[in-house]
């Protein structure tokens, strides 16, 4: 069984809109509760640059059926990259299709690209956190021990505290700490947080590592 993967992206033209729906209808309303997806039309916006950031989706088929995809977004003009959904269809996971869609995110964007995940003890109903962690670990994504709130993704939601932020770079001892404050600045600014009370204790626990942020060890 052959994964056929179809790249959307901002700028690209001849975006398969249609594609789009399908996999957002289908897989995103299935697997993700209402405050949890970003809205249709705003990736549309995305896509066709009448909103920020910039978008990169890969929706996978097999034999014409969507079965999976990969959403990631832009932030820092460009030099951040951050995985914000994977899904594969129930009927089609273990079997490398949720791999084969993340690789496609690194071969295309490279390093540094961020991800957010539960922690381990905070379970839901698709994978188990720590599963996922595992997962995300064989990938070469490793959490960071930053104390991580993520910003509201529709205006009048609360931030989302006790997260873990999760960075596929190529350094082995630790992230960058420039590009972790460059993202967090983009990122915030382009989510509909009504404090920046959270993003500012973020930075200023970043000025106090110097210029790497440690690994977690989880």
């Amino acid at each position: 069984m052959t994964l056929q993967m179809t790249i959307l992206e901002t700028g690209k033209p001849g975006n398969d809109m249609k594609l789009l729906e399908d996999f957002y209808n289908s897989l995103m309303m299935e697997n993700f509760e209402e405050e949890e997806r970003e809205p249709l039309e705003e990736w549309v916006g995305m896509l066709e640059g009448t909103k920020d950031p910039g978008l990169w989706v890969c929706v996978g088929t097999v034999k014409g059926e969507v079965v999976g995809g990969a959403v990631a977004e832009q932030y820092d003009d460009g030099r951040a990259t951050l995985l914000t959904y994977l899904v594969v269809s129930e009927t089609h996971r273990r079997r490398g299709f949720g791999s084969a869609l993340v690789t496609s995110v690194i071969d295309e964007k490279g390093a540094p690209i961020f991800l957010e995940a539960h922690q381990p003890h905070i379970s839901d109903r698709i994978m188990s956190p720590t599963s996922r962690l595992a997962f995300y670990k064989t990938l070469g994504f490793k959490p960071l021990a930053l104390p991580y709130t993520a910003p509201a993704i529709e205006p009048g939601l609360p931030n989302i505290p006790g997260l873990m932020l999760l960075a596929y770079t190529n350094d082995h001892e630790g992230c960058d700490a420039a590009d972790v404050k460059k993202f967090l600045k983009s990122y915030w600014e382009a989510c509909y947080s009504s404090t920046n009370d959270d993003l500012d204790a973020m930075l200023a626990w970043l000025d106090r590592q110097g210029g790497k942020v440690p690994y977690s060890p989880q």
